[in-house]
């Protein structure tokens, strides 16, 4: 992936939410004001992220602004009371930290100000719904290929025996946590099965620095990542130890550009796809409608929505249609700490779909 590319998403991003709050001093009062704080924008998924709340925004005709917390929970909350102050109407949150930022969403809700979490969750029952596939059961999924793998390709075959090589994100990160802790809970059924945990903050280069040592010390019959970045630094890493990628199972989160590439090249094997530029399109859906309508514009726990009953409408930007294949239905509406939960599905990623249309990341977007 190339940084050129993540300075250009960025650049763009900024340029055109400043342009935005330009333009909307000419609107007149009655038009929607939506923000948003981001918990980071450092590579091509956040940036995407954060474009599909602009982009969705501008479609509708609402105002909007953004914030980028920069991987900091306490300059989260802060932006977050920055943006009530503001006086949006509903607020966005991809949480850095879960517990440290429920108390600025505390805040929003003593000001009227309802507040939807996306991709990371807030552990806080006044947020109204949380959007986004299960990290924790996506790595559950992950941890049991593994599991898979070792009873039927590694010695002794029949027995779920062997080492694993864990690269996390950000310890008390909320996302970087849901994806720890279910493929720990899955690895911590089988007696035989030996994990040894590095911490790559989400970062190709702190992953390889930090995974570097562990491979060359020992053998690791798998090696399972928390996101797209991580795995390839795992990979880099495997490489400069004079090891071959292709010889072990390795799985991640995140099918990003790289490793769709790297999966057709035999590096890595599975990657758990999340339909991230659905995600603010459907909070921002029902944001508005909930402004419209109240607490009965939500859908309620144990219903399933599908997408016949959620049209998010295809729409042209940056070169290419947005939203065509509706990969995140159906959805599951559950609870977590309080509050709603829109559960959106997920893909599995091979070598056999890898240049499936719809995955985001082969998208033709010049310099991808």
């Amino acid at each position: 992936m190339k940084k050129t590319l993540v300075g250009l998403i960025i650049g763009a991003l900024v340029i055109g939410l400043v342009g935005s709050m330009a333009v909307a001093q000419n609107q007149n009062d009655q038009q929607r004001f939506f923000g948003i704080s981001t918990k980071i924008v450092h590579n091509v998924w956040e940036g995407l992220f954060q474009n599909t709340f602009r982009w969705y925004s501008e479609d509708n005709g609402w105002r909007y602004t953004a914030m980028n917390a920069r991987g900091n929970p306490t300059l989260q909350t802060t932006q977050i009371r920055r943006l009530v102050d503001m006086g949006v109407e509903g607020l966005i949150v991809s949480a850095q930290d879960a517990d440290v930022t429920a108390s600025a969403v505390n805040y929003a809700a003593e000001n009227d100000v309802p507040v939807f979490t996306a991709d990371a969750d807030v552990n806080s029952e006044k947020v109204k719904m949380y959007v986004g596939y299960s990290g924790v059961r996506a790595s559950r999924v992950l941890g049991e290929k593994i599991v898979e793998h070792l009873k039927n390709e590694v010695e002794p075959v029949g027995k779920a025996e062997g080492r694993v090589l864990e690269i996390r994100g950000p310890l008390g990160g909320a996302s970087a946590n849901d994806r720890h802790n279910g493929f720990i809970e899955v690895m911590k059924k089988y007696d035989g099965v030996e994990v040894e945990t590095v911490v790559g903050d989400f970062l190709r280069s702190k992953a390889k620095t930090n995974a570097l040592p562990k491979i060359r010390a020992r053998e690791f019959d798998a090696m399972y990542a928390g996101n797209g970045p991580m795995v390839m630094g795992g990979v880099s890493a495997m490489e400069s130890a004079g090891k071959d990628p292709a010889e072990k199972f390795i799985v991640t989160i995140d099918a990003i550009p790289s490793v769709i590439e790297a999966i057709k090249q035999d590096k890595v094997d599975l990657a758990f796809d999340q339909p991230a530029p659905f995600y603010n399109p459907i909070v921002l859906h029902y944001m508005n409608k909930y402004l419209e309508e109240g607490e009965e514009a939500l859908p309620e726990p144990g219903e399933t929505i599908t997408a016949e009953e959620l049209n998010i409408e295809p729409a042209e930007h940056s070169g290419m249609t947005w939203w065509k294949t509706p990969m995140w239905a159906p959805a599951k509406i559950t609870t977590r700490e309080g509050h709603l939960w829109f559960q959106t599905n997920g893909i599995l990623v091979n070598k056999s779909n890898a240049d499936l249309g719809s995955l985001w990341a082969n998208a033709d977007l010049p310099g991808w």
